[in-house]
């Protein structure tokens, strides 16, 4: 029956509401009857020899989607801070971050048990970004990096210092002369 039906349509002059159309159209209507054949074909689909059901077993436990871990290790190329947050940008319904940062829930303050709030900016803490020139990782500390229409880090500010203000290079100098000060020398035996 295929093969009448495959004639058919080879045969036929295109049907009237056909003849209006493009060429094209006819040839995607001849091509989309599916015409006998004893070579198997690309579009033919093979079958497996055996069912394939998959339990969370047979899947590797890092392609898993139920298992893997939404924190990512984050540690500052500057002051080698460590811990492990979510690496995604940050929208919440009062503001967002322009870039992709580390963040976590503010674990200082509990929350609010209100049923049917959104979070808020004030309740992530955002611990740093990739910086913006190098792409290394760097903490908001004044001393690691500074805001200036994207997130620089002290190196970066350090080796393109024309690039930037003097008030940008100054404030880092600053955050950075007040830390060293703040650290007890280490001691040596």
């Amino acid at each position: 029956m295929n093969q009448s039906t495959s004639k058919q349509v080879k045969t036929e002059p295109a049907e009237p509401e056909l003849q209006g159309e493009s060429s094209s159209s006819q040839n995607v209507t001849r091509s989309s009857v599916a015409q006998p054949s004893h070579e198997p074909s690309a579009t033919t689909p093979v079958q497996p020899s055996q069912p394939s059901v998959s339990t969370e077993d047979d899947i590797p436990p890092d392609e898993n989607p139920l298992l893997i871990d939404p924190y990512v290790p984050f540690t500052c190329s500057i002051c080698q801070q460590m811990e492990k947050c979510i690496y995604s940008e940050l929208k919440t319904i009062d503001g967002y971050y322009p870039f992709p940062v580390y963040f976590m829930r503010d674990p200082f303050t509990p929350r609010p048990r209100i049923k049917g709030r959104k979070p808020l900016l004030s309740d992530f803490l955002v611990l740093g970004g990739p910086c913006s020139l190098c792409s290394s990782p760097v903490c908001l500390d004044k001393s690691c990096s500074v805001y200036f229409g994207n997130l620089f880090c002290a190196m970066c500010i350090a080796r393109e210092r024309k690039r930037f203000p003097e008030k940008v290079i100054q404030t880092v100098l600053k955050a950075q002369s007040n830390r060293v000060k703040g650290e007890e020398p280490e001691e040596t035996n």
